[in-house]
């Protein structure tokens, strides 16, 4: 469809080559003039640095490329991550720095698909053959289940560590519980039977 577009329109943006010829941006419309057999037009930049040349390479893919999830959530982290590079780390009150909305605006997504995409990033990068899943929903699934695993695994070891230290590991209290509640630690009962 690209050739075709460029072959009655014309190539509207030129590829880009660092002096070298190494292609910086540009590998799908350069694909489609081979493809088409037509001369491709071509523009030269100077020393160019390298996080800019993969923060072209990230945001161009992103806005064209068909991503699957997983390749998605880790090119907006490395986008981001990238960004934060060059302009410093945001903090809360202060001038400066690089923001989650600055990456948000970019990528043309909100503010809150990019918090998500981060924390699904995170747990592709823990968890690579999430990578390969069709779906953003079932990376989130993924993590809510590792996060119920950690929490399940942190219970049994703190069950080991009571059996140890011979600590008494269940109380059983009897009575209305609105009195005996109001005299109990929050958080500590694990249930309440009626």
């Amino acid at each position: 469809e690209l050739a075709e577009s460029i072959r009655t329109k014309g190539q509207i943006h030129p590829i880009l080559l660092d002096r070298e010829n190494n292609l910086v941006c540009g590998g799908r419309r350069l694909a489609a003039c081979i493809t088409a057999g037509i001369n491709v037009k071509a523009a030269y930049t100077d020393e160019i640095d390298p996080l800019v040349l993969r923060e072209l390479e990230l945001e161009e893919n992103l806005r064209r490329k068909a991503f699957t999830p997983g390749e998605e959530v880790l090119a907006v982290q490395e986008l981001h991550t990238l960004k934060v590079k060059q302009h410093g780390q945001a903090v809360s009150g202060q001038k400066g720095g690089w923001t989650l909305d600055q990456t948000a605006a970019l990528v043309g997504k909100t503010r809150g698909s990019v918090i998500s995409d981060l924390q699904m990033a995170a747990a592709v990068t823990a968890f690579p053959e999430l990578k390969k899943a069709t779906k953003k929903n079932a990376i989130t699934r993924a993590m809510k289940g590792m996060e119920r695993l950690q929490e399940s695994i942190a219970g049994i070891e703190k069950h080991e560590n009571a059996i140890k230290a011979n600590v008494e590991r269940y109380k059983l209290y009897n009575g209305d519980s609105r009195p005996v509640m109001a005299g109990l630690a929050t958080g500590s009962i694990d249930i309440l039977l009626t």
